[in-house]
């Protein structure tokens, strides 16, 4: 069993020259020496941060609509968002197209709902805009 150096609160090492092995991307490996310049920098303990249960992460509403989009391309749908008022009082805010045929197959789409049910929008998520 090897004996341990007992540690002190400041590198020993700092200003003393040692022996350092550089491992290269290629097969050779170097040996030189360095000189200690200072500490190494401590971790910081893990029990730091504190995780607070029943937050939720806030998700965009773009990012939403990308992700409900990656699944949806599969059947070639898309969700569209209206872009004036007289599409937004036809179709509503979010609708979903047939890509194949140009039609409108879905008015008035819910953006959680539609998430939830395609499972992109996880438990602890929320959407915000």
């Amino acid at each position: 069993m090897q004996r341990q150096p007992k540690r002190t609160g400041e590198n020993e090492r700092v200003g003393k020259t040692v022996q350092v092995e550089i491992v290269s991307p290629t097969p050779r490996t170097y040996k030189t020496r360095v000189r200690v310049t200072h500490e190494q920098p401590r971790k910081i303990p893990t029990t730091a941060y504190k995780i607070v249960s029943g937050a939720k992460v806030p998700v965009s509403t773009r990012a939403i609509i990308q992700r409900i989009n990656r699944v949806l391309v599969k059947d070639g749908r898309q969700v569209k968002t209206a872009r004036s008022i007289h599409v937004q009082l036809d179709c509503g805010k979010y609708f979903v197209i047939d890509v194949r045929n140009n039609a409108i197959s879905r008015h008035d789409v819910s953006l959680e709902e539609l998430a939830t049910v395609l499972e992109v929008l996880q438990p602890y998520e929320e959407i915000r805009d």
